[in-house]
């Protein structure tokens, strides 16, 4: 029997955690009137809960979830007038320790899921020499509900979202490989959701003739460490950047789709497409942009690579219709590449065939990486080869 879990912040379900922050006063020649602040968590952090979905009854239940716990990292922050003192414990770390000079400070303490805010708390404090300050906090639920789809349970937390997700934030942990229904109306995945991110690696192949992911206006989608496969017989690029914010990171994937357009991995038409990590490979588009293709918005490149992807017209890897791209870091490969596996392969037979990157116009992109591969490169309706860019 499949169980969908619903770690829901926002519905009051996850219950307090319990902080021990102890402040006790400290002296030195040098700090002068200085306080110490010890920050300590519960070993067991008890009684998170969770909403468990039973996809036999249809019916929710409210179950333990305190293996979540150690997962979370705890982002401390303290905070006065004239300074902001921010540190990160690592997986695992229980205790804090913070010598600050006297007077009053904001301590923030927030439990952070792969930086996703999962609880938070804060109080003030006034720091007093030689005056010891114990303060206990109770974590309260953070602005993000939690989702975990293990295998098989992908598209009812797509659905659950899309139907009472209005301007809310989501979290959805994969635990197993899923399958996806592809769309084939351009309708926002997530529905009216205010950003989802989705974490976890695994696998979410295509099963179906259409887009798996689809941003709406004012929505921001993140991947990370995720592998978006899609279908070598579809005819729909896979991801649809449509006037929302799509970001990919670590080492996500988007790889094996087919479309009979343009953009045979993502096809951005007036969003914003942030790609900082992970790998855009082996997508064949019949029109334009074999791996990524712009025709509105903005795609910038800050990490990460592509590669192997195909085009029947211009731009094996990237195309460039309209919009903007900058390529502030990564890699994308031509045809130059002794490895023919990273090969970017454009097999427009026309003027200037096979490159890795075409833009319409010198204004369209603002490269920065490194390009590696074609000998040529049609940055405007003139042919201009551009050192230390092209190689």
């Amino acid at each position: 029997m499949n169980k969908k879990y619903h770690f829901s912040s926002i519905l009051g379900i996850v219950s307090f955690l319990t902080l021990s922050i102890m402040l006790s006063a400290c002296f030195s020649p040098w700090q002068g009137d200085a306080g110490t602040i010890i920050i300590s968590f519960g070993s067991n952090a008890p009684g998170s809960r969770a909403a468990v979905f039973n996809s036999g009854s249809g019916k929710w239940a409210s179950e333990t979830m305190d293996y979540i716990i150690p997962a979370l990292e705890h982002r401390i922050t303290l905070k006065r007038s004239t300074e902001t003192i921010t540190h990160t414990l690592a997986k695992g770390v229980t205790t804090g320790k913070f010598i600050v000079p006297s007077g009053l400070w904001e301590v923030t303490v927030e439990a952070l899921y792969e930086n996703v805010q999962f609880a938070i708390s804060s109080a003030h404090v006034e720091v007093k020499g030689g005056q010891t300050n114990p303060l206990t906090l109770q974590m309260n639920p953070g602005d993000t509900t939690f989702y975990t789809a293990g295998t098989g349970e992908w598209n009812n937390t797509v659905t659950e979202i899309s139907a009472t997700g209005t301007g809310k934030k989501y979290c959805i942990i994969l635990t197993g490989d899923n399958n996806a229904t592809g769309s084939t109306i351009v309708n926002a995945t997530f529905g009216m959701a205010a950003s989802v991110t989705i974490v976890g690696n695994h696998t979410i192949s295509l099963t179906g003739t259409g887009y798996m992911l689809i941003t709406r206006p004012g929505q921001t989608v993140t991947i990370k460490d995720v592998q978006l496969k899609g279908l070598s017989t579809n005819n729909m690029d896979l991801v649809r950047v449509s006037n929302g914010v799509f970001i990919m990171e670590g080492n996500s994937s988007i790889y094996g789709n087919k479309t009979s357009g343009n953009g045979g991995g993502v096809y951005i038409d007036g969003g914003t497409f942030n790609m900082n990590g992970g790998a855009v490979y082996g997508n064949y588009a019949e029109g334009f942009g074999g791996g990524v293709y712009v025709s509105g918005g903005t795609f910038t490149m800050n990490g990460g690579t592509i590669y192997g992807n195909t085009a029947d017209s211009l731009g094996g890897g990237v195309c460039v219709g309209g919009g903007q791209f900058y390529m502030q870091g990564g890699t994308i490969y031509g045809t130059n590449e002794a490895n023919n596996s990273l090969h970017n392969t454009s097999n427009y037979a026309g003027t200037n065939p096979s490159h890795a990157l075409y833009a319409i116009n010198s204004a369209s992109a603002t490269v920065g990486g490194i390009i590696i591969g074609s000998t040529t490169g049609r940055i405007d309706d003139t042919i201009r080869v551009v050192k230390r860019v092209w190689q």
